[in-house]
């Protein structure tokens, strides 16, 4: 009877791993929350500095009928306030209180109107 020995093949060597990587290994776990805040604060700092201010507003004006008065006369005021708004005249006198170009409000300003309410937006 002949027994069979088998021998256990040595065990590998570790691989070498990059240096970074063994760096990388050695730092403690909350580190990439540091990073990652650290990147995200300069990344919105980057973002406020170069890009230019941009503010908006909304306002809402309900034009209401007397008790004498009919309901569509209110809306049709709404309406040509709407119209009103955007009208060189208007926006003149806005330019003077609000030290912008006319230009920029003509660009910026806008104004809507509800065809069923008494509203401008």
């Amino acid at each position: 009877m002949t027994s069979t020995t088998s021998k256990a093949a040595p065990p590998a060597p570790p691989a070498r791993r990059h240096p970074a990587l063994r760096r990388l290994n050695a730092l403690p776990p909350w580190s990439l929350l540091v990073a990652g805040t650290l990147a995200g604060g300069l990344a919105a700092g980057a973002y406020g500095a170069l890009t230019p201010p941009a503010y908006s507003a909304t306002a809402y004006v309900i034009a209401v009928p007397t008790a004498t008065s009919d309901p569509q006369t209110a809306l049709g005021f709404a309406q040509a306030y709407g119209r009103v708004a955007t009208q060189p005249a208007v926006l003149g006198d806005a330019q003077v209180r609000a030290g912008v170009p006319v230009r920029t409000l003509r660009e910026s300003v806008r104004s809507a109107t509800s065809p069923d309410a008494p509203m401008l937006a």
